[in-house]
Order: C-alpha cells, then sequence, then structure tokens
C-alpha cells in the first residue's frame, strides 16, 4: 500500500512539474497559479502547497 501511495504523489510531482514549465513558457503569472490551483476541482492540497514553495524557490522537504 505505501508503494501505491509513493506512486500516486511522485505522479502528482511530476504533473506539477510540467504544468509550472507550460505556465512559464506560455507567460502565465506564476503567482497566480496556487489560488487557482487551490480553487479548481483538479486541485489538492498536495497541489497548492508544493505550487507555492516551487515558485518562491523553496525545496525544503515538509517533513
Amino acid at each position: 500500500m505505501k508503494l501505491i501511495g509513493n506512486n500516486m504523489v511522485a505522479l502528482e510531482f511530476l504533473a506539477l512539474a510540467e504544468g509550472l514549465a507550460l505556465a512559464r513558457k506560455s507567460g502565465v503569472n506564476l503567482k497566480a497559479l496556487p489560488q487557482v490551483l487551490a480553487e479548481a476541482d483538479y486541485g489538492s492540497d498536495l497541489l497548492t502547497n508544493n505550487a507555492r514553495s516551487t515558485i518562491a524557490g523553496n525545496f525544503a522537504p515538509f517533513f
């Protein structure tokens, strides 16, 4: 079960990285992206919190 959960989290991080790269290259305001993720149906706390940290350049672990 742990491996399944870790795989799901890893895929969510991968999707976030791809989304941030696409947003940056498209000229999207990255500072607005976490708020969009927080309110969107496809958003999650994991995506929102990690988007904020990544955009700010903070890569410290959450644990």
